[in-house]
């Protein structure tokens, strides 16, 4: 009687794992709920557990291709009814999003054959003059070696549905890290649009990233260490799996089933790009303890808004940079800030490189601004060539300098 209850006991936790809820959603949104053999193993081994049953508002495309103004309602409807499901065996499940993740996602690759790199990316939707759009968005870094026409792929009810696209227009690695996808109408045989947060997550606050890794679907949950207008930083939660900590372009929600920006994946704390973690003068809004080993970077969705204004008023998106309070110029969508550099009164120097972190619109505001003399300020084109603004703080001067490349 021992060995078969340890023998019940050892399958139900087997069958509750979140790959056996992962391998079901990809196969087509199956209700990976603990139904069937794994309900009936729960009711017996832990008669006091609830098994909750997910709601099922919109179905699993089987209806005709639809409008943009449909699919709206659908995602609509999908995160109305989206809430947080748990239980005794299993890590939490937002439902019933997650059932309908493979309509939102796509994996995106070159149209040329011989070109081998694939991202992943997400898509939304846009409201141009009484008319819905239908968008794709995607990680620059990868993007970038495809080249214009590219193909996106989704993977709905174990099929796989492949449409040509464009890519657009595109930001900068280091600042509006993403690139714009125009998605063909086709793609409204199994695309639905994300609905997008009204409000930054605060921190502290979960959030869940959904996306394909190495060509495997991936689902991680982490938590937000900081939020602001250029990035939001979270951190791995204990339980993730190493495999997850590069999920770059993953579409990240809150709670509700809200969008709130695209993964960008996170910085390992050997690599380069990760420096300034470390440096927590640099960077005020990160906590003193927090164990920064495997933190993530998302792309918030105002960024991702200022790719779409581009395209369609070029110059638009120009941001305006501040110094001390002092104007100093405008930021293009392709332009990124290299390094600023603050020089005091005593002689005193200090330099923050590549840092995300920075706010456009307030320079100044991780360094002392006591004894502050002069700001210098590189900027990084698209094409790698730099110029620099020359900040007199004292006089209100601003000039500008153009560097080698």
């Amino acid at each position: 009687m021992k060995k078969r209850f340890l023998f019940l006991s050892c399958l139900a936790v087997l069958f509750a794992q979140p790959s056996f809820a992962q391998s079901a959603l990809v196969k087509g949104g199956a209700k990976a709920t603990g139904k069937g053999f794994l309900q009936k193993s729960v009711s017996r081994l832990y008669p006091r557990i609830r098994v909750p049953k997910v709601p099922t508002v919109a179905p699993q495309i089987t209806l005709p291709t639809a409008t943009p103004q449909v699919a709206v309602q659908i995602s609509k409807q999908i995160v109305a009814a989206s809430k947080i499901q748990s239980s005794f065996l299993k890590a939490p499940a937002l439902q019933p999003f997650e059932q309908n993740t493979p309509h939102f996602l796509f994996t995106v690759s070159s149209a040329s054959k011989g070109n081998g790199f694939q991202a992943g990316g997400f898509v939304f939707a846009e409201e141009n003059n009484g008319k819905t759009v239908l968008w794709g968005v995607a990680p620059l870094e990868y993007v970038q070696h495809m080249g214009q026409n590219v193909e996106v792929s989704f993977y709905v009810a174990g099929k796989k549905f492949t449409y040509p696209a464009e890519v657009v227009l595109t930001g900068r690695t280091e600042g509006i890290n993403a690139a714009l996808i125009r998605l063909p109408d086709q793609v409204l045989e199994v695309a639905r649009p994300v609905i997008w947060a009204k409000e930054y997550p605060q921190k502290g606050t979960n959030l869940f990233t959904y996306g394909y890794n190495n060509g495997r679907y991936q689902k991680a949950q982490r938590r937000v260490i900081t939020a602001h207008t250029e990035r939001i930083v979270e951190s791995l939660l204990p339980a993730e799996a190493e495999g997850t900590l590069t999920n770059a372009g993953g579409l990240v929600v809150n709670e509700k089933g809200e969008a709130v920006g695209l993964s960008l994946g996170t910085s390992h704390p050997l690599a380069e790009r990760a420096e300034w973690y470390w440096n927590r003068r640099s960077n005020k809004d990160l906590p003193k303890t927090q164990d920064l080993s495997a933190i993530g970077e998302i792309l918030p969705f105002a960024r991702v808004q200022d790719l779409l204004r581009e395209y369609r008023n070029p110059g638009s998106a120009q941001r305006v940079v501040l110094f001390g309070g002092i104007w100093v110029g405008k930021l293009p969508i392709t332009e990124t800030v290299k390094s600023v550099t603050a020089y005091y009164e005593n002689g005193f120097e200090q330099t923050i490189d590549k840092n995300p972190f920075l706010k456009i619109g307030s320079m100044d505001v991780p360094f002392e601004y006591e004894g502050l003399k002069k700001g210098k300020i590189v900027i990084s084109r698209k094409d790698g060539s730099t110029y620099a603004y020359w900040v007199d703080v004292e006089k209100r001067i601003v000039t500008r300098e153009e560097t080698i490349r």
